[in-house]
């Protein structure tokens, strides 16, 4: 096991697990935002997005990226 995939406080990871990239999509996925929106403005490409949103709830662990929203947001990481 990498020291990385420890589980931080309650079983989440530590939010320095999450690259900045994937805490910005996430934060804009809180707002609704679909990945074709959230494209072009931290990340270029549609497929891109979705490849961070997947990573991200891979790593909280999430179901869905609706759950990982509530994961991050319920840890503070993102408003």
């Amino acid at each position: 096991m990498v020291i990385d995939d420890l589980p931080g406080r309650d079983g989440l990871p530590a939010v320095g697990q999450l690259r900045e990239r994937e805490v910005n999509v996430l934060r804009m996925a809180a707002t609704g935002a679909e990945p074709r929106e959230i494209s072009g403005h931290d990340v270029p490409l549609p497929g891109t997005v979705r490849n961070h949103l997947t990573s991200s709830v891979v790593k909280l662990p999430a179901r869905n990226r609706i759950d990982g929203v509530r994961i991050a947001h319920g840890a503070g990481w993102i408003p």
